[in-house]
């Protein structure tokens, strides 16, 4: 398993961090978080997840969800419609 990074912050934010990196994912379920020596520490903290794009990963997996949920809304209201159609027919 490659050694990816040295992270320096609170468990949380060094987790969040740490699915944001390329390769973290290609070890089967993912790499391991532990506790390092000191060599070139990467400081985690608000501004690098920022950066680093997992604000904007959590953003889409929020709208493709909005989105799922707006898809079963229009089928809801279709099936609705349907049963009301049906209703003025006997």
């Amino acid at each position: 398993m490659p050694e990816l990074a040295i992270c320096e912050g609170t468990l949380e934010d060094v987790c969040k961090y740490a699915i944001t990196l390329k390769d973290f994912f290609t070890w089967g379920s993912g790499g391991r978080i532990e506790e390092a020596p000191q060599k070139k520490i990467i400081k985690v903290n608000e501004d690098l997840l920022q950066k680093c794009g997992f604000y904007n990963i959590q953003k889409q997996k929020r709208l493709k969800k909005i989105q799922e949920i707006e898809e079963q809304i229009d089928d809801l209201e279709d099936q609705i419609t349907g049963f009301k159609n049906q209703k003025r027919k006997i």
